[in-house]
């Protein structure tokens, strides 16, 4: 893993320089492919893409208490699917460590995985980022490290990785986390912000 988390390093550092900056968002994020970690019906009528890092405590405050309100109201019903992707912010390794793994288990099981590692993302900080954080949520979710590992060292999942990054800085972002409801920015992604903006979307679908 160390040499893919080299090769992104410069970037992911620059990026977390920029973080807090203002951006006027230039273009849409990507359209979603079957490559994207989602939840949510294929064909829910409002798309929600969250641009994130797994080492970002403000991300994980978003996991931990906006997201189980948004699959209740919104995704679990059928109205939003949600689309993660990776903006992997300082320290760098330890987030690319995570935005990596997070791409190489089963698609059903990467949510889980994501919401684990944001789980124990404070007993990690406190504990120097260490691999077992990693490890324990590839085992929480019954997943083979063998498996996640070769899969890691794969250079589709680093080009993988890089075109979220790409996508990120094109769409403008700066900021973790950073949502789009169906290709726009959303200016607040509290959970009053997102009831805000798709409540008029969704009404009388």
């Amino acid at each position: 893993m160390g040499r893919l988390s080299g090769v992104l390093l410069g970037t992911v550092l620059a990026l977390s320089a920029l973080t807090g900056a203002a951006a006027a968002q230039t273009v849409p994020p990507p359209p979603v492919t079957a490559s994207d970690r989602t939840i949510g019906r294929a064909d829910a009528p409002v798309t929600l893409i969250l641009y994130a890092s797994m080492t970002c405590p403000h991300c994980a405050q978003w996991i931990r208490y906006v997201l189980p309100e948004v699959k209740a109201r919104w995704i679990e019903p059928g109205h939003v699917r949600l689309v993660f992707r990776d903006l992997p912010t300082a320290p760098a390794e330890a987030a690319l460590r995570a935005a990596y793994t997070s791409r190489c288990v089963a698609p059903d099981r990467a949510f889980p995985l994501i919401e684990t590692l944001y789980a124990g993302q404070d007993l990690a900080y406190a504990a120097g980022w260490p691999d077992a954080w990693i490890d324990g949520a590839i085992d929480a979710i019954g997943a083979d490290r063998e498996a996640v590992k070769v899969c890691v060292s794969n250079p589709a999942t680093e080009a993988g990785l890089r075109a979220d990054m790409v996508g990120a800085r094109n769409a403008g972002v700066r900021v973790a986390p950073t949502i789009f409801i169906d290709g726009v920015a959303l200016a607040d992604p509290s959970l009053f912000g997102l009831a805000e903006a798709l409540h008029p979307l969704i009404e009388g679908r």
